[in-house]
């Protein structure tokens, strides 16, 4: 819901850094069947945690955006990302 707008940008920044990807978060306008307003705040971050979309909230709208799955590899390598991770299988 729209009072929790600051919430859901911030969460959604905590994602993208913490997974070092980009995120897409597509959110809802408008008023739901209980009274809940929605004001939109759909985005798409990049892996620095930076917003890369111009969505205006409040609006309904169709946007596409251009990622780059270099850009992405070169930011992950730079910072060493994934040198900790544990290498498993399950038999």
């Amino acid at each position: 819901p729209a009072a929790r707008n600051d919430a859901w940008t911030s969460l959604l920044k905590g994602r993208v850094v913490e997974n070092l990807a980009y995120v897409a978060g597509v959110n809802r306008v408008g008023k739901d069947g209980r009274g809940y307003e929605y004001s939109g705040a759909s985005m798409v971050a990049a892996p620095i945690g930076m917003e890369i979309t111009d969505i205006k909230s409040g609006e309904g709208s169709v946007t596409t955006t251009l990622l780059s799955g270099n850009d992405l590899i070169e930011l992950r390598n730079k910072l060493g990302a994934g040198k900790d991770w544990d290498h498993f299988s399950i038999e």
